[in-house]
C-alpha cells in the first residue's frame, strides 16, 4: 500500500519501483507486485470516483512539471550552467550512473535487509542526478538516507562515531544554509539557485559508497538493533 502511494511522487520513486519489480521477480515474491498494483487501482479508482477527471489532471500536472521548475538535479544544472558542453556532460553523467545502478542491481538481486536497504537508498539518491526533475521539498527523501549512513558508522565505530557525526550533521546544516545565502537571488523574496540541489545529492552519494562494504561485508558493525526483514 506505501509502495502504491508513493506514485503521488512519481519522479521521486520511478526509479526504486523498478528496482522492487525487479528484485521481487528475481527471488519470487510476486505478491509484493500483485499487492502494488491491487492498491494503486483501489486508490486510482476511489479518486476517480470523487473527482472523475482526476487521473487526466494529474497526469497533464505531472507533464508540466518540467516546464514551470529551475533544473533542480545534478545533471540538468550541468546542463543550464554549461551549454552545449554542459547538456553533453550531462547526458554522459547520467549514463555513467545508470550503468552504475544497474550494476548494484543485478549484484543486489538476491540483497536482504541492509543490504536491499542501501540499494533502495542509493537508486532513490541517483534519482536525483539522472535529469529526473524534482521539487526541493523532495529532497526530503535523501534524510533516510543520511541517518542509515550515520547509523553505519556509529555501529562500526560506535563511540568514536560522535565527532564525525556532529561534523557531518554540522556541514550538511550549516553548509547548506551558508550556500543558500552566498548563491540565492534577491528579488521580491531570495529565490533559491540551481546549485543547491548538488551539495546534498552528492554528500548522500559519497556517504553510501564509505558504508558499503560494512553494510555487505563487515563483521565489525553492531547489528543488535536491526529489526528490518525481507
Amino acid at each position: 500500500i506505501l509502495l502504491a502511494i508513493s506514485t503521488l511522487k512519481p519522479q521521486s520513486v520511478f526509479l526504486l519501483l523498478i528496482f522492487i519489480f525487479f528484485w521481487a521477480i528475481i527471488n519470487r515474491r510476486y505478491r509484493i507486485i500483485g499487492y502494488f498494483l491491487g492498491a494503486l487501482i483501489v486508490l486510482v479508482g476511489f479518486s476517480a470516483l470523487l473527482i472523475p477527471n482526476w487521473l487526466v489532471q494529474y497526469t497533464l500536472e505531472v507533464l508540466r512539471f518540467p516546464f514551470y521548475n529551475l533544473p533542480l538535479t545534478i545533471s540538468s544544472v550541468i546542463n543550464d550552467l554549461g551549454g552545449s558542453v554542459g547538456s553533453r556532460m550531462s547526458i554522459v553523467l547520467s549514463a555513467i550512473l545508470l550503468l552504475l545502478l544497474g550494476v548494484e542491481w543485478w549484484k543486489g538481486r538476491n540483497s536482504r535487509n541492509k543490504y536491499f536497504l542501501w540499494i533502495s537508498l542509493l537508486t532513490i539518491s541517483v534519482s536525483q542526478w539522472i535529469g529526473i526533475k524534482s521539487d526541493p521539498g523532495n529532497f526530503i527523501l535523501l534524510y533516510p538516507t543520511i541517518l542509515f549512513c550515520l547509523e553505519m558508522i556509529s555501529g562500526r565505530w560506535k563511540k568514536k562515531a560522535n565527532l564525525v557525526i556532529i561534523t557531518l550533521l554540522s556541514i550538511i546544516t550549516l553548509g547548506i544554509w551558508i550556500l543558500f545565502l552566498l548563491v540565492s537571488k534577491n528579488n521580491y523574496q531570495p529565490i533559491q539557485s540551481p546549485l543547491l540541489s548538488v551539495p546534498l545529492a552528492i554528500i548522500v552519494f559519497v556517504l553510501l559508497y564509505w558504508v558499503r562494504w560494512w553494510v555487505i561485508s563487515s563483521k565489525k558493525v553492531d547489528y543488535s538493533n536491526q529489526i528490518l526483514e525481507i
